[in-house]
C-alpha cells in the first residue's frame, strides 16, 4: 500500500469530521511533508508517538469560521506512474496560492524553493 496515499487519506478524512487530530502510520516521508506543511501553516503541528509501532499524531489546523485550512491535498506522482519534473516544469498551484512538494536530491521542499535552486525532482502532492 502506499503510505503518502494513506497518509492524505487519513489527513482528508480527519478535517471533514472536524477532528482535532489524527493519527497515521509513521516514515521519513511522511515527517517530512509534516515538516513543510506545518512550516508553509497547513497543519498546526504533529509529533511521533509510539515505540514498537511508530505513529505520528497531527495536530490539525482550522480557521476562525470552522473551515479547514486544507482545503484540497492531492497525490500526484503515484508508484504506477511516476511524475519528474525540471525546476522550470514545476507545476504552479492555484495561480501561487498552493503549495507543490517535490522530492529532490536535496531532499523535500515545495516548488518554490525547489525553483529558486534550480532542483528538480519527483512531483509528490500539492495543498491548496
Amino acid at each position: 500500500m502506499d503510505r503518502i496515499a494513506n497518509f492524505i487519506s487519513i489527513l482528508k478524512t480527519g478535517q471533514r469530521a472536524r477532528k482535532d487530530f489524527v493519527l497515521a502510520p509513521s516514515s521519513k516521508m511522511v515527517l517530512g511533508l509534516l515538516g513543510i506543511m506545518k512550516d508553509t501553516g497547513y497543519v498546526a503541528d504533529f509529533e511521533v508517538q509510539g515505540e514498537a509501532v511508530k505513529q505520528v499524531k497531527v495536530t490539525l489546523k482550522y480557521a476562525e469560521n470552522g473551515e479547514p485550512v486544507i482545503r484540497d491535498l492531492v497525490r500526484l506522482s503515484r508508484s504506477s506512474r511516476r511524475d519528474y519534473r525540471g525546476s522550470k516544469d514545476l507545476p504552479r498551484v492555484a495561480n501561487g496560492y498552493g503549495t507543490v512538494i517535490v522530492s529532490t536530491s536535496k531532499g523535500l521542499m515545495t516548488g518554490k524553493k525547489a525553483q529558486e535552486e534550480h532542483h528538480g525532482g519527483e512531483v509528490i502532492c500539492y495543498v491548496v
